[in-house]
């Protein structure tokens, strides 16, 4: 029994150390993957580092090689990171808030209105006052951070409040002065920006003071249109003139039919062109509105001859008829080969309105009534 007893309990203390070996073991894996996971991790910070400083590097290059081109007032403005005393391999940036993202924003700095900002931004970029005034030397500068290095930790983005006065007051006293200075930290070309943005400055002053004067373009485009309205009126005005001017040099007044103008007939021949009679019912008295004008044809015998018949209204039949119709009557005929000649009216048809005209028709009828009643004479 002893003996078991012995045996089952030098078992059981194997059995102990066994898990206590065990134990110890796991105890030590433990540890080793912490003491790992701890070097992982700080292996991801410094590459997380590594990537922020290389973002930042390929930000200020990309920076560098962006802000030069910009000149007109949309284009964009990146930020210039600077070294930090603390750590020489960090970048730091300006604030988002403050920073100007256009080349407008940046020439706005000027303004006293934004005078604060131009400030801040002209301490964060270690702008001084004796650099914006002109009393700037490399030495002194230098002098000087080697003595505030030696001072001991003091941040480059801070200084005191009689330098930010200082600094406050030259940039109010030389506005475009500190533009310059900030531009050349910035990489940007001051003298194209300035010189744009001149342009657009007195563009919008000038406008300003049409506004202050009360020339708008509204105003100005009512007069134009005005002028423009007296410039056609006057046109047709005188277009209405000149041909008022043609027709009265075209036509000519009857004395003795109350001034009423009308164009005077002409004679061909010694045959005078007559009016074409008109649809509508007219004063005997009064000539016909329109007017047709027609050659005579000029025949040997006078029943093939051409001719234009008066307005009834017009016709009347002489209530005697002599010789002299005959006469006429032949010296209407034509002669071949003889030119044309135009005549003015008869002194006859003087004082009438109606312009006189020697129809072949009427004295051929008045003819033949004369012999008819000649010839009824003899017989009786």
């Amino acid at each position: 029994m002893l003996t078991e007893e012995a045996l089952e309990g030098a078992l059981e203390r194997r059995d102990a150390a066994i898990r206590k070996e065990f134990k110890n073991v796991d105890e030590r894996f433990d540890r080793f993957e912490r003491r790992i996971e701890q070097r992982f991790e700080k292996i991801d910070q410094r590459f997380e580092k590594v990537d922020e400083r290389l973002g930042q590097f390929y930000t200020l290059l990309i920076a560098q090689s962006t802000n030069p081109r910009a000149a007109f007032s949309r284009d964009k403005i990146l930020p210039i990171g600077i070294t930090s005393p603390a750590s020489p391999s960090q970048l730091l940036f300006p604030s988002v808030e403050q920073f100007p993202n256009t080349v407008i924003q940046f020439w706005n700095l000027h303004n006293p209105k934004r005078v604060n900002r131009l400030v801040y931004l002209c301490n964060f970029y270690n702008i001084r006052s004796d650099e914006i005034v002109g009393d700037y030397s490399p030495g002194t500068m230098l002098q000087d951070s080697s003595d505030s290095d030696q001072e001991g930790e003091a941040s480059s983005t801070s200084k005191s409040q009689d330098d930010l006065s200082i600094l406050r007051t030259a940039a109010i006293d030389h506005p475009f002065k500190a533009l310059s200075c900030l531009a050349s930290r910035l990489f940007l070309n001051f003298e194209t920006i300035s010189y744009n943005m001149g342009t657009i400055s007195q563009i919008r002053d000038k406008r300003a003071e049409r506004e202050a004067k009360g020339i708008k373009r509204e105003a100005l485009s009512e007069e134009n249109s005005s002028k423009n309205d007296q410039r056609r009126e006057r046109h047709k005005r005188l277009v209405t003139d000149n041909t008022i001017n043609e027709e009265s040099r075209r036509s000519e007044t009857l004395p003795d039919a109350g001034r009423r103008e009308v164009t005077l007939p002409l004679v061909v021949g010694g045959r005078p062109w007559t009016d074409v009679p008109d649809d509508e019912p007219q004063d005997p008295s009064t000539p016909s509105r329109k007017s047709f004008v027609k050659w005579a044809s000029h025949s040997d015998s006078i029943e093939e001859r051409r001719f234009i018949k008066d307005d009834p209204l017009y016709q009347s039949t002489p209530a005697a008829i002599t010789t002299e119709a005959d006469s006429e009557l032949k010296r209407d005929k034509p002669i071949k080969g003889s030119a044309k000649e135009i005549k003015s009216p008869s002194q006859s048809s003087k004082g009438s309105t109606v312009p006189f005209s020697q129809t072949p028709a009427v004295i051929k009828e008045a003819a033949e009534r004369r012999k008819r009643k000649e010839g009824s004479g003899r017989l009786k």
